[in-house]
């Protein structure tokens, strides 16, 4: 699913908690991958703060002792567990870590049949949305403010490379799965990136001999909704891409339940949820931690080559929630809604007797 990065020989994950609700669901991620018994257990080193709480504290969402926190796990081969941060610290990491591409996966989930959208798909909904991370409007800069605070004028632009990088790392996705490439674009509304998008995704759908399809936004999230399954994955610029993988947290249950990771062409990489840190809910009982669980499996599975962990957490969680016990941004009738602690009581139990059952 991810890109092709290198295997490290010693485990190595940073933590960055995170705020609001992140420092729980870090930890409760953590605790999982403990449970699961991983065939070595990885050093885990915890940095600082990050998002909004940073900003206050030191002036920026990434501080220079988190970026240098970041770039030494980097320099060991290891990867970035980050909770929800908010202010602009996801885009400033992307920038400050060329993490050029984000690779978010969309799947629907059976257990949650009920959940989220309202209609069940004539296929299984597994789709990957990947978006270019170093362009486009989220990186423009203000280049002209009126007085009169009436007109505001901003700046952006996307590399012709990076475009290429993401439609033909797509494309390589695609040829391991169905074969099937969307390029989303808005060929009216921008006609130059919309031609650069579908130049550069042709070219890339050649090379990897996938079926290309050039889909407007506008239309690919009406048909993100009304047939999920027709997608297989999907290659967009920054801002539409964060638009469509949220807009896919419906199609899995909750925008709890989302997860992604942002790559690097030399192999850095942070996993985290694609929800936000959800401050109202702090000590709540009431977050979802399944998305920062299914984020750390996507971690163990791409950086370390741990398959088997990583399904075994999957498999936890779905267990859960096949049981009938989720938390309340999943509620839907037949289901039993519980508390955080609970969820996590019943998932710790579901791996155990998972593990009891494999083969010794």
């Amino acid at each position: 699913m991810a890109p092709e990065l290198d295997r490290q020989m010693t485990p190595l994950i940073g933590v960055l908690p995170g705020e609001g609700c992140g420092p729980e669901l870090t930890g409760h991620a953590l605790a999982m991958l403990a449970a699961a018994g991983p065939p070595v257990v990885p050093e885990v080193q915890t940095g600082g703060m990050i998002g909004k709480q940073a900003l206050h504290a030191t002036g920026s969402p990434l501080s220079s002792e988190v970026a240098s926190f970041c770039e030494g796990i980097f320099a060991r081969g290891g990867a970035i567990l980050a909770g929800a941060g908010g202010d602009r610290f996801v885009y400033d990491a992307r920038r400050k870590f060329g993490l050029s591409a984000k690779v978010s996966p969309v799947h629907a989930f059976e257990e949650l049949s009920g959940s989220g959208r309202w209609r069940p798909p004539q296929e299984p909904v597994d789709l990957i949305v990947v978006r270019e991370n170093l362009g486009g409007l989220y990186h423009g800069h203000v280049c002209e403010r009126e007085s009169d605070e009436k007109t505001i004028t901003i700046a952006f632009g996307t590399e012709h490379a990076e475009i290429a990088h993401v439609t033909s790392l797509a494309a390589r996705l695609a040829s391991g799965r169905r074969g099937r490439m969307a390029v989303v674009t808005k060929e009216a509304g921008l006609p130059d990136l919309h031609r650069a998008w579908a130049e550069r995704a042709q070219e890339a759908a050649t090379a990897h001999g996938v079926e290309l399809r050039v889909v407007d936004v506008d239309l690919a999230a009406y048909l993100l909704l009304r047939e999920p399954e027709s997608f297989d994955v999907i290659a967009t610029s920054n801002c539409f891409g964060d638009i469509l993988s949220d807009l896919g947290g419906h199609l899995m249950g909750s925008r709890g339940n989302t997860y992604g990771a942002s790559y690097s062409r030399d192999g850095a990489a942070i996993y985290q949820t694609n929800h936000g840190s959800a401050e109202d809910l702090e000590g709540s009982d009431t977050v979802n931690p399944a998305g920062q669980i299914l984020s750390l499996a996507m971690l163990v599975r791409e950086q370390f080559g741990w398959e088997e962990v990583a399904t075994s957490l999957v498999d936890a969680v779905r267990a859960t929630w096949r049981s009938g016990t989720v938390t309340a941004d999943l509620a839907a009738p037949g289901l039993t809604v519980v508390g955080t602690q609970e969820w996590m009581r019943a998932s710790f139990e579901n791996l155990t007797e998972q593990l009891a059952c494999e083969p010794a």
